[in-house]
């Protein structure tokens, strides 16, 4: 039996999802932005909590500061806050944002409050309606290496990732993604473009949340992208 192989990444996922104001009275000094619908195709997993905090001044807006603030909050405060630094547009307009993730609803208010410590200052609330938007998230990855170029996330055995050798444009994701979706094998999965950083350089990937991904099926999906970004590039 092969030995798994475990690997360590920081980088970044590149994906769309629906957002729309947390329309709660104890937010109203914070922009709080709530993914209303997280992983499309995936009914049973609308539970989970998504927040945006959008972030106003300008001066605490790379990741480096936004990390270590996270880190300090955790420690001196006794803290599990799940954060990452994010970029989203909101109407084609770019905003640094803090990204909650799974917290309840009754844990914003302490976790806006600590990070207001730290020095950092939120836009106003204001009611936003529903819209698309296109969310960079930079994080730690944890992935476990299954067979040669495909990975699942440890810690959460429903994403997978799938290593590709060419970087894509999110025209030409958007595009592999829609005709696999299309086929009907792959309706019910919700992707993301991801790259991560490494003593190499950097790794480009394909990544996919789903259930019940068997061993057949994750290298079905493989062939499938090898032979999509095949196509792509001949053209």
């Amino acid at each position: 039996m092969k030995q798994l192989q475990n690997c360590d990444f920081f980088g970044y996922i590149l994906k769309k999802e629906q957002l729309e104001s947390f329309d709660e009275s104890l937010q109203k000094d914070a922009s709080v932005l709530v993914a209303s619908n997280p992983f499309p195709g995936l009914e049973h997993h609308k539970s989970v909590n998504i927040y945006y905090l959008v972030i106003e001044n300008n001066e605490l807006k790379n990741n480096e500061d936004l990390i270590r603030i996270t880190q300090n909050i955790n420690i001196n405060y006794n803290k599990n806050i799940d954060a990452s630094p994010c970029e989203l547009t909101i109407y084609n307009k770019l905003y640094k944002t803090i990204r909650i993730y799974n917290h309840q609803p009754s844990e914003l208010k302490e976790i806006i409050e600590l990070y207001k410590t730290y020095g950092l200052v939120f836009q106003k609330n204001q009611v936003i309606t529903p819209f698309i938007s296109l969310i960079k998230l930079h994080k730690y990855f944890e992935l476990t290496n299954i067979s040669e170029g495909i990975y699942y996330g440890t810690n959460n055995a429903q994403f997978y990732y799938f290593k590709i050798l060419n970087k894509l444009t999110w025209a030409e994701f958007e595009l592999i993604i829609t005709q696999a979706k299309k086929s009907g094998e792959y309706e019910h999965c919700d992707f993301a473009l991801a790259v991560f950083y490494s003593k190499a350089g950097f790794d480009d990937f394909i990544r996919i949340y789903t259930d019940h991904c068997t061993i057949e099926k994750q290298q079905k999906f493989q062939s499938y992208l090898y032979e999509s970004i095949k196509i792509l590039t001949l053209k």
